[in-house]
C-alpha cells in the first residue's frame, strides 16, 4: 500500500469544501513515482488525512500519455458543450 502521508513531490488542490478536499498528488513509494487523485477528510484533530476513496498509478510514459489524452478529450468535449450553451 502506498504511504499517502509521505512528503509529496507535487500537490494541487482540485476541490475543497469545509470537511473534504480532492487533491492531485505526485509522490514516491519504494523508488517508484505515483500520481494520485484522492479525497482527503478533516479528522477530529483538524488534520487533513487521505481517505480510501481515490486512485493511484505509477507515472510512466504510457500511463501519463493515456491520462493526458483522456483529459484533453474530456476538456474538448465539455468546452464545446459549454460554448454551445453560451451562444
Amino acid at each position: 500500500m502506498i504511504d499517502f502521508t509521505a512528503p509529496a513531490i507535487y500537490e494541487k488542490m482540485i476541490q475543497e469544501t469545509e470537511y473534504e478536499q480532492i487533491r492531485l498528488v505526485v509522490s514516491t513509494f519504494r523508488d517508484v513515482e505515483y500520481i494520485s487523485l484522492r479525497k482527503y477528510y478533516l479528522d477530529f484533530e483538524e488534520e487533513w488525512k487521505p481517505s480510501n476513496q481515490g486512485i493511484s498509478m505509477p507515472i510512466d510514459f504510457d500511463n501519463s500519455k493515456r491520462l493526458f489524452e483522456g483529459l484533453v478529450e474530456i476538456i474538448s468535449t465539455y468546452r464545446k458543450i459549454f460554448l454551445d450553451k453560451s451562444l
